[in-house]
């Protein structure tokens, strides 16, 4: 669902025709569907229907949903939405990458229970990958940085550990990823002891670098 609202808030503000139709279905799909109101957090996938859910929550899909919350956030003006990002991040990061020497968590339960061990007999699966995944530690780096840059603009409170926690995941990913076998570039994912798993360089994670070293310099 991240991908449409994306979509969809990107044709708003490029003042597309259709583009505000398109954007009121999905965020209302967002917020009924994909949104978990008890839990506020999100939910990973539902069948077609809407009536089952995978017991698996991923913390790739709420990192895309972060981003996505981001610019609706700020093609509509709702707070909400950038509150919601607000509060993944806070799950995901400052709860359990901060004390994980930075290190984040992919999979959890139903309950938003780390699985550390997912996928230890398929490490290399291409959506659902074993262990860390720095490219996504830079990334979230960034989404940090957006989101202390909106609670700004708005004038509502900036916690100091936005700033902290997207310093530490970018240090994180050197640390563990940068030529630890010796070769150019990021390993794509490694162990929870920052040792190699993947040792394939993936294209979008220099990218993903990139930005997060640009949001920490401005910052």
């Amino acid at each position: 669902h991240s991908f449409v609202l994306l979509a969809a808030a990107s044709a708003v503000a490029a003042g597309r025709p259709g583009a505000r139709e398109l954007l009121d279905e999905a965020l209302r799909v967002a917020d009924t569907k994909f949104w978990d109101h008890q839990g506020n957090m999100c939910f990973d996938s539902w069948n077609r229907e809407f009536t089952e859910t995978e017991a698996y929550r991923g913390g790739n899909a709420s990192m895309h949903s972060v981003e996505a919350y981001l610019i609706v956030a700020d093609v509509t003006g709702e707070n909400r939405w950038l509150e919601r990002a607000l509060h993944i991040a806070e799950v995901l990061i400052h709860k359990f990458a901060r004390n994980n020497n930075y290190r984040v968590f992919e999979h959890f339960d139903p309950e938003w229970n780390p699985m550390p061990e997912y996928n230890t007999d398929d490490r290399a699966s291409q959506f659902r990958a074993y262990g860390g995944t720095p490219g996504h530690w830079v990334e979230w780096a960034r989404l940090l940085l957006h989101v202390r840059a909106g609670l700004e603009s708005r004038g509502l409170d900036v916690p100091d550990w936005l700033l902290e926690d997207a310093r530490g995941l970018f240090d994180a990913a050197i640390r563990d990823a940068w030529e630890p076998d010796g070769h150019a570039g990021f390993v794509y994912t490694v162990d929870w002891e920052g040792k190699p798993v993947v040792t394939t360089r993936i294209r979008w994670v220099p990218a993903e670098a990139i930005g997060g070293a640009a949001a920490l310099y401005i910052a």
